[in-house]
């Protein structure tokens, strides 16, 4: 419902706290999907992949490893695609 995304020292990248929450109410926080193919149309046609280390809360919270959670906050200055909500969770 709420996701939050830390890197491997605990840290949130991604949450509900950094996010407009009229923007969330209209458009959600994420996209759930099993597969990568056909289901992540809401990360664009060039998506940035990173595999979680770990889950936190109940397998509720992906946890990355720093290298690539930093990855992801270096291409999201780029891009920002997180604030546009552009996260999908693939299972």
């Amino acid at each position: 419902m709420s996701p939050v995304i830390k890197n491997a020292d605990g840290e949130s990248i991604y949450g509900h706290k950094n996010l407009d929450p009229d923007y969330v109410i209209a458009k959600g926080m994420a996209s759930y999907t099993t597969d990568i193919n056909s289901g992540t149309v809401r990360a664009g046609n060039n998506p940035l992949v990173v595999k979680a280390v770990s889950l936190q809360s109940h397998n509720s919270y992906p946890v990355l490893s720093v290298a690539d959670a930093n990855r992801v906050l270096i291409e999201n200055k780029a891009a920002g695609f997180l604030e546009k909500t552009n996260v999908v969770f693939i299972r």
